[in-house]
Order: C-alpha cells, then structure tokens, then sequence
C-alpha cells in the first residue's frame, strides 16, 4: 500500500474543512496545529490556493485558542491556519479569543464562564451540542491558572 506524507495529508485535511465551509456545513475550521511557524507558513501557500478554489477565505491563527473543548497542549504556542466562510465569521472568532484573554485577565475565567467559552467556540466551529458537551467531557487535560 502506498504511504502518504504528513504534508500531504494536512493539505488534503484543509481541502476537506474548506469544501465543508463552501457548502455551508462550517462556518469556521482550523488547520493543523504545528510549533513550527515557518512549516505553518509553507501550509498557507496551499490553503490559499485551496480558498481561491473553493469560495472561503483563511488567515493566519498565531499561539492557538485554548479552551476546554480540546487538550491544552494541542494548540499551546502553536501556529495554526483559520478558515471561514465570511468576514463575520472570522471576526467572531478573534471576538470569542480576546473575550477570554479580557476574562482571565479578570480572574474571571472559571466555572460557567470558562464552560460557556468552550461551548461557543465548539459552536463557531459548527459542532452539534451533543459533540460539544462530550469533547468538554473527554478533555483532561486543562489549562491551569
């Protein structure tokens, strides 16, 4: 059976979420998170490539969103690609990212607030409640503060 390289697979994973974005099924998708900013870099002369084609537009994600809805670790310091549907779209989720970064500096992030983050980034990311309250049951691996 033939392999098939990482780079490859992660510039057909973003072929996939933005055909899911033309077609109205997301409104927002992020690529593969990566440490390193300059093979992020080489995966946005694809993803640009693959927006033209399909409709959607993408820009730069640098130091990931952190939320319950994923591990900690798998977005910390990284650089990742955002793709969406519109402007509004991209807007909110740079809204919902500094809502939090305004809450913990707070000291309000905690309880139902962080709960409430989490659910609607699960939700710009167009997941059912269902999946969103189980991904928030699976993670253990929060931030701390």
């Amino acid at each position: 059976m033939r392999s098939i390289d990482e780079f490859s697979k992660i510039v057909g994973a973003m072929s996939c979420f933005n055909e899911m974005i033309a077609c109205g099924c997301k409104n927002v998708a992020l690529g593969h998170p990566t440490s390193d900013r300059a093979l992020r870099d080489e995966h946005m002369v694809f993803a640009l490539e693959i927006c033209k084609q399909k409709g959607t537009m993408c820009c730069e994600e640098n130091g990931g969103f952190l939320t319950d809805l994923f591990p900690y670790s798998m977005n910390k310091d990284k650089f990742n690609i955002l793709f969406y549907r519109t402007e509004a779209d991209r807007d909110a989720y740079f809204a919902l990212k500094e809502k939090k970064a305004r809450l913990v500096a707070e000291g309000q992030y905690t309880g139902e607030v962080r709960r409430q983050i989490a659910y609607d980034f699960g939700k710009l990311l167009s997941y059912s409640d269902e999946a969103i309250e189980r991904m928030m049951a699976e993670n253990t691996e929060l931030e701390e503060f």
